[in-house]
C-alpha cells in the first residue's frame, strides 16, 4: 500500500513546492501506436505506482469526441480516462493529484501549422461530471501551500488547465528557460516553471542523465518546477527520430545517474519539485528513485522515516533481482 499512500508520510509543514513528485508525462497514451506510447499502463495503475502528476494532452476527432492525443496520434475516448480517475479521487484519503489537462500545443510539420482544438465547455461538462467539484483545489497559492492546509481543506486534486507564457531565458549554450503561468479550471493562476533544451534533450541516454539535471540552475519565480527525466526525439539530434520505449530503455539503465547528480548537489535537489518520466509503471525504478528525494530533502515525518526508507529499498532492490 505504500505507493499508494506515499503522501501521507510527507510532514505537515512541507510546501507543494518543496515536495518531489512523480509525474506521468503523456499520461493516457498507452493504447496508442509504438511511436506516441509513452506508458504501459493507465492512470489507475499509474496512481498505485506513486505518480501524482497527470500529463493529459487532448484532441477533438471528426464526430466531436474529445480524445486523448499525442501529436498526430489519438487514442480512446477521454470519458473513458477520467473513469480511472475518479475511481482514484473516490477511493483515496491521503494524496492530492495536479492534473495538467489541456490540448495538445500546435505543432509545425514542415509547411504545415497543425492546431489542436477542444471544446471548452464540452471538457467541463466531462470534468463536472467525473470529478467531484468540492474536491478541487482553487488557490493561486498552490505551490506554497503546506500539506496540513490541504489535508484540513479535504481537497484531492487542482486542475490545470491553461497557460501563458511569461518569458523565454537563453544562455549562450542555446539552453532554454521557458517560464509559465498556470490556469487553474476556475481561472485562478500560478506559477510553474519548465525547463527545456533541445540540445540536451535531444542527448542519448547517458549524455542526457548526466546534462540534463543542471537545467535545475535555471532561476525560477517560485512556483512548481516541472523536470522532464526522458529525452524528445527531433531531427538533427543525437538520438534523431525514436520510439519512446526505445528511448526508456536506454534511460533506464542511466536513471540512476540522473537521480545521484540531483541528490548530490543542493542546488539541483531543493528545486527538485515535479519529476515527469515515461512508462513510470514497468517496474518501481522511476516512482522509488525519485520519492527517495524527499528523504534527502528531510521533508518526510520523523516517525516515519525508516518506514518510508525501508518501502523505497524493497521496490529498488526487487528492480536489481
Amino acid at each position: 500500500m505504500f505507493f499508494k499512500t506515499w503522501m501521507s508520510y510527507i510532514k505537515d509543514d512541507a510546501r507543494i513546492r518543496d515536495i518531489v513528485i512523480p509525474g506521468a508525462h503523456n499520461s493516457i497514451s498507452h493504447e496508442m501506436g509504438p511511436i506516441a506510447k509513452c506508458q504501459q499502463d493507465g492512470i489507475y495503475k499509474q496512481y498505485e505506482s506513486g505518480v501524482r502528476f497527470f500529463c493529459i494532452r487532448l484532441t477533438t476527432d471528426s464526430f466531436n469526441v474529445i480524445r486523448a492525443s499525442h501529436g498526430l496520434a489519438k487514442g480512446k475516448p477521454f470519458e473513458n480516462h477520467l473513469r480511472e480517475l475518479a475511481r482514484v479521487i473516490e477511493e483515496t484519503l491521503t494524496e492530492f493529484l495536479i492534473l495538467d489537462i489541456r490540448p495538445y500545443y500546435d505543432k509545425k510539420i514542415g509547411p504545415l501549422n497543425i492546431k489542436f482544438k477542444v471544446n471548452s465547455i464540452a471538457l467541463d461538462a466531462l470534468l463536472n461530471k467525473y470529478l467531484p467539484v468540492e474536491y478541487e483545489l482553487v488557490d493561486s497559492n498552490l505551490p506554497n501551500m503546506t500539506m496540513r492546509e490541504i489535508r484540513t481543506s479535504g481537497k484531492k486534486f487542482c486542475i490545470m488547465r491553461g497557460l501563458t507564457q511569461i518569458k523565454t531565458d537563453h544562455n549562450k549554450d542555446g539552453d532554454v528557460t521557458e517560464y509559465y503561468r498556470f490556469n487553474t479550471s476556475r481561472g485562478v493562476d500560478f506559477d510553474c516553471t519548465m525547463l527545456w533544451n533541445k540540445r540536451i534533450y535531444g542527448y542519448n541516454a547517458e549524455n542526457f542523465c548526466e546534462n540534463a539535471p543542471s537545467l535545475l540552475e535555471s532561476e525560477t519565480p517560485g512556483g512548481l518546477v516541472w523536470f522532464q527525466t526522458q529525452q524528445t526525439p527531433n531531427l538533427n539530434t543525437e538520438i534523431g527520430i525514436s520510439s519512446p520505449e526505445k528511448l526508456d530503455q536506454q534511460i533506464r539503465k542511466n536513471f540512476y545517474k540522473m537521480i545521484n547528480k540531483i541528490q548530490s548537489d543542493k542546488r539541483y535537489l531543493d528545486k527538485s519539485n515535479i519529476i515527469c518520466g515515461d512508462f513510470m509503471t514497468v517496474d518501481m525504478l522511476k516512482t522509488a528513485s525519485i520519492l527517495n528525494l524527499n528523504l534527502s530533502k528531510n521533508i518526510v515525518q520523523q516517525s516515519l522515516i525508516n518506514e518510508f526508507k525501508t518501502n523505497i529499498q524493497v521496490a529498488l532492490q526487487t528492480i536489481t533481482k
